[in-house]
């Protein structure tokens, strides 16, 4: 893998599980090409993964803050931890250089998720620690009785025998051994990980992101607020501009109707004017081309007296 993780198996994470507790995790960059990566987990409600994503330069290294959130209830000291992690890397060429990392790794997410390398690493939960004021009253009780049943060389050689009797150290090798065969696990575990597809499979297609740090700084806060209150400003400038778009839209339509009225009122008007010519030009017509009968009598009859009486 282009990128070295450290560690390369497995994190730890040790009791007690009440208070937060973190493991570090180092990834290095030992080519001659920057490095896009990204963590995620199985439990992503559980974890706090500081940062979860980023770009490491070539020959750099950048150290993940692991944090396991705390319980309510102290787990049992039998109890076998599930969770896994996911590191994915991927190269940063020229063609990405220009993305941010969430377009970045959106774009390898839905063409290229094959050119992306990835890593697992199991969590194996440690017991608490034995503490030093554990040991030190223990060796003092079996150092005590040897000056007075024995001569002063004598505790030398008699010391020796209650030491395994003591509990807390016993406890404490057995505890490291049971770890260390959980740390030598994890090739038995890649060989039986085809086994198990229920554990796995959600980490390549489902993995969600772990859960960012929740502590935002001031002026980021700042910002944002800054930025709601733009926004809230734009929405009622828009509101505005809505509501005056809809009076121009009425008063629009108003008019054309207006117009549309005007316009079949003119259409009449010039119908009915068209119809009454004609019949005025008939009347005309009959008045200028011909008399009245009552005008003919009177004509026919005034010339018919004027010969007779002078003629």
């Amino acid at each position: 893998m282009s990128l070295v993780i450290e560690p390369s198996s497995h994190l730890t994470f040790q009791r007690p599980f009440t208070t937060p507790t973190e493991d570090t995790l180092i990834l290095k960059n030992e080519t001659s090409s920057p490095i896009a990566f990204k963590v995620k987990t199985t439990a992503p409600k559980q974890y706090c993964v500081r940062p979860n994503s980023g770009r490491i330069d070539a020959g750099l290294e950048m150290r993940v803050q692991v944090i396991l959130q705390p319980m309510r209830d102290e787990l049992p000291l039998d109890y076998k931890c599930k969770d896994k992690f996911l590191v994915q890397s991927i190269a940063v060429t020229p063609e990405l250089e220009t993305l941010s990392l969430n377009d970045l790794w959106a774009n390898i997410e839905v063409k290229s998720k094959k050119l992306a390398q990835e890593h697992k690493l199991r969590c194996v939960f440690l017991p608490p620690a034995a503490a030093p004021q554990d040991i030190i009253p223990s060796t003092a009780t079996t150092a005590e009785p040897a000056p007075r049943t024995v001569t002063p060389p004598a505790p030398t050689e008699s010391a020796p025998a209650p030491v395994p009797a003591v509990a807390s150290p016993v406890r404490h090798s057995i505890a490291s051994s049971a770890a260390a065969d959980q740390f030598s696990s994890p090739v038995s575990v890649a060989t039986t990980l085809p086994n198990q597809s229920k554990l796995v499979e959600p980490l390549t297609p489902e993995i969600s992101r772990p859960v960012e740090e929740t502590s935002v700084p001031q002026a980021f806060r700042s910002q944002l607020d800054q930025a709601q209150n733009v926004i809230g400003q734009l929405r009622k400038e828009v509101s505005t501009y809505k509501s005056e778009l809809g009076q121009v839209r009425s008063v629009l339509k108003d008019t054309q109707e207006q117009l549309h009225t005007e316009k079949a009122t003119a259409r009449v008007a010039q119908a009915s004017t068209r119809t009454s010519q004609p019949a005025a030009s008939t009347v005309t017509q009959e008045l200028v081309d011909g008399f009245s009968p009552q005008v003919l009598g009177i004509v026919a009859l005034t010339a018919f007296l004027v010969g007779y009486l002078f003629f």
